[in-house]
């Protein structure tokens, strides 16, 4: 397997599943939800509108819907770092070295001004899962939370504490699913939830 050549990769169960049809609902790709109510079945594509979704299912978007709103927000933050890193990549080594070094902080900068005081100590929720992911895997060995060196937990207290909180949580290396929700096999992409 030679992650650089994507012809290389094998995906029997992906190919099969797209070449019967069963993900049409989200135009040929992974992933995909089947969602089951009342007799109902939904398939939805697209990564955020499921994260959203089953976040919204565990309790996980707040208490009221100002409270959700704040979890999209940050979500939707962390895109729009996510998209400026990745087109200062495209820049070359020494535009993306400036992103790491310059962008970045300022990045974590607004981060920080999001977060309103009560949810940096709220129970934990979907926004708060996605911020530390993306702050410990997304840049992956340059960082976790940058060495807690880059921005410094001085200049960003909320943040750091939701990171710290998700750290002990996190410690169990996984998050325990609810039984109704089944992944298939190909990358766990594929999945059906059941009410």
């Amino acid at each position: 397997l030679d992650l650089n050549d994507l012809s290389t990769i094998v995906r029997p169960e992906f190919d099969a599943a797209k070449a019967a049809g069963e993900l049409s609902a989200s135009n040929g790709k992974v992933p995909l939800l089947e969602y089951t109510a009342d007799g109902v079945t939904t398939k939805v594509g697209q990564s955020k509108a499921i994260e959203r979704f089953v976040a919204a299912q565990l309790g996980l978007m707040g208490s009221t819907p100002a409270e959700g709103m704040q979890h999209d927000s940050l979500c939707e933050q962390i895109r729009d770092v996510k998209d400026a890193y990745n087109k200062a990549k495209l820049g070359g080594d020494e535009t993306k070295a400036e992103f790491m070094n310059t962008g970045l902080a300022a990045q974590f900068a607004g981060f920080e001004a999001l977060i309103t005081e009560d949810m940096a100590t709220r129970p934990v929720g979907y926004a708060h899962v996605a911020m530390y992911y993306f702050l410990t895997q997304f840049f992956g060995s340059y960082c976790s939370y940058i060495s807690y060196t880059h921005c410094g937990c001085a200049h960003t207290p909320k943040l750091c504490h939701i990171c710290f909180c998700l750290l002990r949580l996190h410690s169990l290396r996984a998050f325990v699913l609810p039984s109704c929700l089944t992944v298939a096999p190909f990358w766990y992409s594929q999945m059906t939830w059941t009410r």
